[in-house]
């Protein structure tokens, strides 16, 4: 009988890291209004929108893990429909979270970088969008103490902001008044805290970059000793990024782990600024469901039907990716 429970149990996909579910069984529900703030680069008042990507009407967990994804674009372009980043929410959707994909107010072109409100006003909604999934938390059984916060680029810059930027710890007006904008887990890929970017060379060091301020909050990652709760980091960066260098973004994980904080970096050997077609490998997305399992405790969420549960893996180190 142990014999015949090991195989069945070897022959389920292990929960949050292998797929449960096919693509086509999820359920899609797009342009949900979230909120609505003034964009000063349109002179309008906007509507916030979101896309919810949620596991079959056949999953009875009460608790589910939550992702929200924001999209990048360098704060001028971009949308939550961006094919890499619709592909990785459905990913892991597929693993047993439920997701948002948000858009949010594209303000680069109206305020100059060194002001920073380009990302503040992402964070605004951002936070926003967060505070909305605790709103319908107890309507569509989500699990608010398992909300993992991802982006990627000027995407991962704002969840940078909203998990460590002192500046960023307010709440903004953009809707959902009343609930917590905390998250449980930040995963920017190819993020950073200083604003250097679309640089001609990054090696031996970045120069020639067109974006370069002097601006650089790196140090406002304090782990234990900020006056707000900082989340863990789980960072994806390629060393051959030349919209953000991998330099800067591997500052904002050596700052993270000098004071303390539970933090991971996979580095992508020679891939260049957010590569999805390298995230999307066995070796790099195995290591990624891995990380976010662990610092999720996802061995301990509630678990979809008909997988193995996983066990939670120790984290704090600098994962290598071969190219």
């Amino acid at each position: 009988m142990l014999a015949v429970a090991l195989a069945v149990a070897a022959a389920q996909p292990r929960c949050y890291l292998d797929s449960v579910w096919s693509n086509s069984s999820l359920r899609v529900l797009s342009n949900i209004p979230y909120g609505s703030s003034f964009n000063n680069k349109t002179g309008t008042q906007q509507q916030l929108l979101l896309d919810a990507y949620l596991p079959p009407a056949s999953d009875t967990r009460t608790k589910i893990p939550v992702l929200v994804f924001v999209h990048g674009g360098g704060f001028v372009g971009g949308d939550k429909t961006g094919e890499g980043d619709v592909r990785f929410v459905k990913e892991l959707v597929q693993r047993g979270f439920a997701a948002i994909s948000v858009d949010y107010r594209l303000t680069g072109e109206y305020w100059t970088w060194e002001s920073q409100r380009p990302v503040l006003d992402a964070v605004e909604d951002v936070r926003a969008a967060i505070r909305y999934v605790r709103s319908v938390a107890a309507e569509q059984r989500l699990d608010t103490t398992r909300i993992l916060l991802a982006g990627e680029s000027a995407g991962a810059v704002t969840s940078l902001y909203i998990g460590y930027a002192d500046m960023a710890q307010y709440d903004g007006g953009s809707g959902n008044p009343g609930w917590s904008s905390a998250v449980s887990t930040v995963m920017p890929i190819s993020g950073e805290l200083k604003q250097q970017a679309y640089c001609d060379t990054v090696v031996p060091a970045p120069q020639g970059c067109k974006i370069d301020t002097g601006i650089d909050i790196t140090d406002d990652v304090k782990g234990s000793a900020a006056n707000f709760p900082q989340p863990p980091l789980l960072m994806l960066h390629g060393t051959a990024d030349l919209t953000v260098p991998y330099v800067d973004g591997k500052a904002v994980y050596d700052r993270a782990q000098a004071v303390g904080l539970n933090s991971t970096l996979i580095t992508m050997k020679g891939a260049t600024h957010v590569p999805w077609d390298v995230i999307f490998t066995d070796e790099v997305f195995s290591k990624t469901t891995r990380a976010i399992a662990d610092a999720l405790d996802l061995a301990n969420a509630q678990q979809p039907a008909g997988c193995t549960p996983s066990l939670p893996l120790a984290t704090g180190s600098v994962e290598e990716a071969a190219m």
